[in-house]
C-alpha cells in the first residue's frame, strides 16, 4: 500500500483480518488503502476499528480525520486533529493537514496559525508549503 498498490494489499489483509480483527497496525494499513482507493467509508471503519484497540494513536486519528473530511464531516474531523494534536504537538503533518481543512472551510486565518506552527516544526513540510502558496493566492 505505501508503493500504491492497495488493490493488492487489500488482497492478503483481508484474510488476515478475519482472524486479527484486534491487530490494530493491521486495520490501520487497510485503511490506508481503502483511503488511497477513495473508499473513505471503509477506510473510517478501519480506522475506527483500530482506534478501538490503539486509542492515543496521533497516526490513526490523523488519517480517520482526513477521510472523514473526504466525506464533508468537517466538524468530526477537527475534532478529530485536535485530539491528535494533544498527542503529538510535534507533527507538523498534523497542523499542514488541519490547516488544509481549515482552507476548505474558508477559515483562513486558523489555517495561517496552523500553517505558521506547520512550518516552525518542519521548515520543509510539503503540505505546509503547498498551503502557503494557496493562501498568498488569496490575499
Amino acid at each position: 500500500m505505501l508503493r500504491g498498490k492497495s488493490e493488492e494489499g487489500l488482497e492478503k489483509l483481508l484474510p488476515l483480518f478475519e482472524e486479527n480483527k484486534s491487530w490494530w497496525n493491521l486495520s490501520f494499513m487497510m485503511g490506508i488503502a481503502y483511503r488511497q482507493l477513495e473508499e473513505y467509508s471503509k477506510a473510517i471503519d478501519s480506522f475506527e476499528n483500530a482506534l478501538k484497540y490503539e486509542s492515543k494513536n496521533a497516526m490513526i486519528l490523523n488519517e480517520l480525520a482526513i477521510s472523514k473530511a473526504s466525506l464533508g464531516f468537517n466538524e468530526e474531523a477537527y475534532e478529530l486533529f485536535e485530539k491528535a494534536i494533544q498527542i503529538d504537538s510535534t507533527d507538523s503533518g498534523l497542523f499542514s493537514n488541519r490547516a488544509m481543512l481549515n482552507m476548505n472551510l474558508k477559515k483562513y486565518e486558523a489555517a495561517r496559525n496552523d500553517l505558521e506552527e506547520a512550518l516552525k516544526l518542519n521548515p520543509s513540510d510539503e503540505i505546509a508549503l503547498l498551503i502557503k502558496k494557496q493562501i498568498g493566492n488569496i490575499n
